[in-house]
């Protein structure tokens, strides 16, 4: 079928040609099916613009075009889809700013714009979207995150800010966000301290503040933050390095589920020993403490995480001996 005889199908409502080879621009006469809900191209060589017409379809409720190689601006005329609940343009080449007026979109669930090439501020409006369970930025943005963020997304499942150069604290509300799955802080600029009482993000697999500012260079409960996460019993993934905390690993660190499988605390100023705790941690895969101050010997019990395939305590000044449950 040539592409303007897209046009014709006046009765079409669902049309999918993901993850084929297509190439070339998107038919603008799509905007011609009126009764289209479901639109989805992704993973293609799609190049080009998205239509402004793309903006008449008003019932539609998926635009799915991830993985593609669309450019230009994202027309402001989405913001007249009141239909649409999944907006999803992840990895292209979209450049400009984020719909000032989004929020025209009441029932957005799904909202992601990441791996683009927008830039500026990520207007208020976007907050007052409170269906969203998938928050998806990762670009150039500047600014910070409301101290709000997850009151205002009472439904977020799946937050991705990394990337971008984001600055401020890490939002306050962090601690309310009680089905939280996946949240990625790192690559920023966040400062200051980590929310405290986070225990109710029971949920919660993955959590990154890797690459920022956070914490102190040394105030001692820098790390506090880890005794609130142990809680968080669906934990596997913790990438923390590259930040600025001091202060000791809590012994607490032990109590983190056998779920816990990346722990990255590498190149921050953390002091004192290596708790011995640790070798409570049966499901590791991985431990990263290089470049920090840790001193004493290393734990001897260590040797019992028996699925470790990386353990990294380089560029510190830990002494002793090499345990003997190390022996190969």
């Amino acid at each position: 079928m040539r592409s303007e005889e897209f046009g014709r199908l006046a009765r079409l409502q669902i049309l999918n040609l993901s993850v084929n080879s297509l190439e070339g621009k998107l038919p603008s006469n799509l905007s011609q099916c009126s009764k289209l809900m479901v639109f989805d191209a992704n993973s293609n060589r799609i190049s080009g613009s998205l239509p402004t017409g793309f903006g008449s379809l008003f019932k539609l409720a998926k635009i799915i075009l991830e993985k593609n190689r669309l450019s230009g601006s994202i027309p402001a005329s989405l913001g007249n889809i009141s239909s649409l609940t999944h907006l999803l343009l992840t990895m292209n080449s979209f450049q400009g700013r984020v719909l000032e007026d989004i929020d025209r979109i009441p029932n957005l669930r799904q909202f992601s714009v990441g791996s683009n090439l927008l830039s500026g501020t990520v207007p208020d409006s976007v907050y007052n979207l409170s269906a969203v369970d998938l928050f998806s930025v990762n670009n150039d943005f500047v600014g910070g995150l409301p101290p709000g963020l997850f009151t205002r997304f009472p439904k977020l499942e799946i937050l991705a800010a990394g990337m971008n150069t984001f600055t401020g604290p890490i939002p306050v509300s962090l601690s309310n966000a009680s089905g939280l799955l996946q949240a990625d802080f790192g690559y920023n600029s966040f400062n200051g301290p980590v929310p405290r009482n986070p225990g109710v993000l029971q949920s919660l697999s993955f959590l990154s503040f890797a690459y920022n500012q956070l914490g102190s260079w040394g105030e001692e409960d820098d790390l506090g933050f880890l005794t609130d996460l142990t809680n968080c019993n669906s934990m596997e993934t913790l990438p923390l390095g590259n930040n600025r905390f001091g202060g000791e690993v809590p012994k607490s660190i032990g109590n983190f589920s056998s779920r816990l499988k990346y722990l990255n605390l590498r190149v921050n100023q953390i002091e004192g020993t290596i708790p011995r705790e640790i070798e409570n941690l049966a499901g590791m895969t991985e431990i990263d403490l290089q470049q920090n101050r840790f001193t004493g010997e290393i734990p001897s019990g260590i040797g019992k995480l028996f699925k470790l395939e990386e353990l990294d305590f380089s560029v510190n000044t830990i002494s002793g001996r090499i345990p003997d449950s190390l022996e190969i």
